[in-house]
């Protein structure tokens, strides 16, 4: 059995926020168990001070299964010039629609759709 990464950034629904937020280069994505792990590239002095969250609108796209649009919402302040890549782990439960036991994830800036089964 997999044992699913530690959460190391928060998941936020809010329409507003998703809506002012561009997404970012998505270099690797991938569920495990109910957490969605994003490898993100950027450059940076070394990532230490880098931070991300993971913002869904909010709304629910009535498909089979259902899916939920997602970006990420990174900071970087860092000025080096240094290409890097960190991996941020998110939790997925907020992101469950009731009485369905899956859910399609469009995580722009990621080419496929990744299922989260729960």
């Amino acid at each position: 059995m997999i044992t699913p990464p530690d959460i190391n950034a928060p998941t936020i629904i809010d329409t507003e926020l998703y809506n002012g937020i561009s997404g970012v280069n998505v270099l690797d994505a991938e569920i495990i168990g109910d957490v969605l792990k994003v490898s993100i590239g950027a450059s940076g002095c070394d990532g230490s001070t880098w931070e991300a969250r993971l913002i869904s609108a909010g709304g629910i796209i009535k498909t089979n299964p259902p899916q939920r649009e997602v970006k990420i919402e990174f900071i970087n302040k860092e000025v080096c010039a240094a290409a890097l890549t960190k991996t941020f782990v998110f939790d997925l439960k907020p992101l469950r629609v009731k009485e369905i036991r899956k859910v399609s994830i469009h995580l722009e800036g990621w080419p496929h759709l990744l299922l989260y089964t729960y």
